[in-house]
């Protein structure tokens, strides 16, 4: 829609049987919505993400952590259609999910990354 790419992913993941017996849960669902705006060389991804995890233990050994919430913003710039530049952020909320030196666990982390690429 003239530069606006709009996506909905929906996912299931279930334990086999082997290693299900040692979680409090053998399934996780996630769901994400994602939007893409694109003009001259620039784009802005933002992705909203929702992750059902229960007492599987799929996306993080904490047992304390049953919903994880994620928001991330991608702006890129492409210098040309062989070069870009990328920097993504996202806010992470999930209880007792992230580790933290000082603190031991919390509930929120905020990560920054920086690429840059070159094709050919």
């Amino acid at each position: 829609m003239g530069g606006l790419h709009l996506a909905f992913d929906l996912d299931y993941w279930r334990w086999n049987g082997s290693i299900s017996e040692y979680r409090g849960d053998n399934s996780s669902i996630g769901e994400t919505f994602y939007a893409s705006y694109g003009f001259k060389g620039m784009s802005m991804a933002v992705r909203l993400e929702y992750i059902r995890q229960g007492g599987s233990k799929i996306y993080t050994e904490s047992e304390k952590t049953e919903d994880i919430y994620a928001v991330t913003l991608t702006p890129t710039y492409n210098f040309n259609e062989d070069a870009h530049i990328r920097l993504e952020t996202s806010y992470i909320k999930a209880k007792r999910c992230s580790k933290d030196d000082v603190n031991g666990l919390q509930d929120d982390r905020i990560y920054l990354v920086l690429e840059s690429g070159l094709r050919f």
